[in-house]
């Protein structure tokens, strides 16, 4: 699912790069996040959830734009306080991605 969302964001002119965990993702942002202008996170990753990612991410870079993708997402993680910006609901549109 990364390889082909980010084959749809690279057509559409991004510069994208991959991690399928969530540890060396935040590993990359601890030395990249300013030169990073969003981040999209699946729930479900291996070691960390998408929404524990997002609040370590906002702690090194609180404006730094957020999308959870999910299946199911708990009504706890929603809401004013929730550390993203955009939910994209599982399954969608790769329209709906970009």
């Amino acid at each position: 699912v990364a390889n082909v969302m980010s084959e749809v964001l690279r057509d559409a002119g991004y510069e994208v790069v991959v991690f399928t965990e969530s540890l060396p993702a935040l590993r990359y942002l601890e030395t990249h996040h300013a030169s990073v202008a969003a981040v999209l996170t699946d729930q479900q990753m291996p070691l960390m959830t998408g929404l524990t990612l997002a609040e370590r991410i906002r702690e090194l870079s609180p404006t730094l734009p957020i999308a959870l993708v999910t299946a199911y997402l708990e009504s706890s993680a929603s809401g004013p306080e929730a550390p993203f910006d955009h939910v994209l609901a599982k399954p969608f549109r790769m329209d709906q991605l970009l």
